[in-house]
């Protein structure tokens, strides 16, 4: 409909030009030339008849004063029309920007509806054919997870030079640590292969453990902000300016409520405002994921954590309770 109107307007205004025109050929040319010739004749004329000089003087003034006033209309309505050409645009604009929006949005609600009906299938399936050591545990978390960052730009909004990463920590009853078991960045991340451990409460990793509860931050570079998301002074690395904005999200728990959760689901971007509630919702689909395997699998987590290779020591019932 807004395109429709611009062209409507458009095509006015290109009207009321050509009728300016029009009128500026007569004013400019036509009744000049008129009044030339009729002061050429003029003296004959009037010798023949005053009356019909006087007259005809009267009406190519007329004539000249109407071609004037009527010159004006066509400039007040190309202005009036200029206004409201600006105005429809500005409200077509307004019109696609919300489409885009939307269209966005379905996408993402699509994709999420895709993605925890796929989810449910995929932890099915690993269930079903049983996980017998931390290899097979770990190629099934790459597995669900890999979606966040193969369409991070569909998801999040990625662009080609965001720093973005994702990690997935599993607490560890021996250590009473949060363990860094996967991860994965973008190209050009100035983060180490090897991540850091969190205890209890350390920075949002460590808080958002020990609360239970989503940590979603658009600007960790906020004085505010930024004390959350420290963790001790030895942990710290000259790189952390590129966690800007982050979420951190629980692993769990499955069952009875106020049991611990398993881990913590963190993803990071040097974009500010890259994730918000609906990135949490989303976020919180695969921890689920990841929480409904640790609990119904017969890996031991702590074993698994802590073990080197092989592990298939590590298979049976967990010694540690959620929630102990």
């Amino acid at each position: 409909m807004g395109i429709h109107k611009i062209s409507e307007i458009s095509d006015e205004a290109r009207r009321i030009r050509w009728q300016g025109q029009a009128i500026n050929v007569l004013h400019s040319v036509f009744v000049p030339v008129v009044l030339a010739g009729l002061g050429a004749v003029s003296p004959s004329l009037w010798s023949y008849s005053p009356g019909i000089t006087l007259a005809a003087w009267a009406v190519i003034i007329v004539f000249w004063a109407g071609i004037w006033w009527c010159a004006r209309p066509p400039a007040d309505s190309l202005f009036s029309l200029s206004v409201r050409l600006s105005e429809e645009k500005d409200r077509f604009r307004e019109l696609e920007e919300r489409e885009q929006q939307i269209a966005a949005l379905a996408r993402k609600w699509n994709f999420e509806s895709i993605s925890a009906s796929t989810l449910r299938n995929m932890v099915g399936q690993y269930l079903a054919d049983g996980l017998n050591n931390e290899d097979e545990f770990l190629e099934a978390i790459r597995e669900i997870l890999s979606p966040l960052y193969i369409s991070g730009a569909a998801i999040f909004g990625f662009n080609g030079a965001e720093k973005w990463s994702f990690a997935l920590y599993i607490y560890s009853d021996s250590r009473d640590l949060l363990m860094p078991i996967w991860r994965e960045r973008s190209i050009g991340h100035p983060g180490s292969d090897k991540s850091r451990t969190w205890g209890r409460g350390e920075g949002h990793v460590g808080k958002a453990f020990v609360d239970g509860a989503a940590i979603i931050t658009g600007d960790a570079s906020l004085k505010d902000v930024k004390q959350l998301a420290l963790g001790p002074a030895l942990k710290n690395k000259k790189y952390d300016d590129v966690y800007i904005s982050f979420a951190s999200v629980p692993v769990g728990p499955i069952g009875e409520a106020g049991k611990r959760p398993f881990g913590i689901l963190v993803a990071t971007s040097n974009s500010k405002d890259r994730y918000d509630k609906n990135s949490g919702y989303l976020l919180k689909h695969y921890a689920d994921s990841i929480a409904t395997i640790l609990a119904l699998s017969n890996l031991n987590r702590d074993c698994i954590i802590n073990s080197s290779p092989p592990y298939s020591d590590c298979v049976g019932d967990s010694d540690e309770e959620n929630g102990s």
